[in-house]
């Protein structure tokens, strides 16, 4: 678990630099590796890191991590303009909502 949620960190902080390098090279893709990468990293800590029902102090880390990964997957997708109908676009209609109130709410 403690490797899944180092890289998970790593990942986090390579964003700020991500944006620099799309401003240089006027390059947006690098933003939307980034946070694809993000998304991943982030999907390997969910399912590797128990969170609910951890001791408190573990609990509200994870949880913080968690929120510090939709902060970021939030700002790079509208740094990219990415609207959400895109982003939720092959989703079941079910999903979708839940989706929008969890990344956007």
């Amino acid at each position: 678990a403690g490797e899944t949620e180092t890289a998970l960190i790593k990942q986090l902080a390579q964003f700020c630099e991500e944006i620099k390098l799309a401003a240089r090279d006027y390059d947006p893709s690098h933003i939307n590796r980034c946070l694809q990468e993000l998304a991943a990293c982030f999907h390997r800590f969910y399912n590797a890191c128990r969170i609910k029902g951890e001791e408190a102090a573990m609990q509200a880390a994870r949880l913080k991590l968690a929120d510090d990964t939709r902060v970021v997957l939030k700002n790079g997708l509208i740094e990219t303009n990415c609207s959400l109908g895109t982003l939720v676009d092959g989703l079941r209609p079910e999903l979708s909502g839940k989706v929008a109130a969890r990344l956007f709410g």
